[in-house]
């Protein structure tokens, strides 16, 4: 079955949905295409729930400049990380609500499944093909884990992964330092653990 739109946005992340609103201010004949889970890398396991995971950092961290205000006995605060964790997850999840509802009410023109390129204006999404003058290519990005460290198992987090965890330990390591590695690294140690971060440029 063959159908004929104006554009395809592969990928329902943030810089597909913000192709799509520029798509709507000039036409509704559109379709979204989106392989794996809806919500926005970066409500899910991005940029949102690390500033949550900061701010609550960043409030424990403050009790060791207390003094300096004349504020006492902050020395005998002490932090719940599973209430931490509880509590990302809570926010983490009304954001990634939000950004649902902007895809829900798409109806037929937003499909799941895995977009096919069959030429520089078709695009196949499982048995059906899509006619288009536009296509827009979004598909985002996700954690690679090279096969010798997929042996640490558990033990071994991802972005994907980490936001789930009910606690941390007390050591980590973080692979990778743009921007989210710069922020879970300062993050965690803000919220009292020992850490070391890596990256393979200066």
């Amino acid at each position: 079955m063959s159908k004929h739109v104006d554009v395809v946005i592969i990928g329902a992340g943030s810089a597909g949905l913000a192709s799509l609103r520029q798509v709507r201010k000039h036409t509704e004949h559109f379709l979204l295409v989106n392989d794996g889970p809806y919500g926005t890398t970066c409500a899910r396991v991005g940029c949102m729930p690390s500033k949550a995971l900061i701010e609550a950092a960043n409030a424990y961290h403050a009790r060791i400049k207390a003094a300096a205000f004349g504020i006492r006995g902050s020395e005998h605060l002490s932090i719940d990380i599973p209430a931490v964790m509880q509590r990302v997850r809570a926010l983490r999840d009304r954001f990634v609500g939000g950004v649902l509802k902007s895809t829900e009410a798409l109806g037929e023109r937003s499909i799941a499944g895995r977009a096919r390129l069959l030429g520089p204006n078709k695009v196949a999404v499982g048995d059906e093909v899509f006619h288009a003058r536009s296509i827009i290519i979004a598909t985002g990005s996700s954690p690679v884990v090279p096969k010798p460290w997929q042996a640490l198992g558990n033990r071994l987090l991802t972005t994907d992964t980490f936001f789930d965890q009910e606690t941390l330990p007390q050591r980590m390591a973080v692979i990778g330092l743009g921007a989210i590695g710069v922020e879970m690294a300062q993050a965690l140690s803000r919220l009292g653990g020992e850490v070391h971060a890596f990256d393979g440029s200066d």
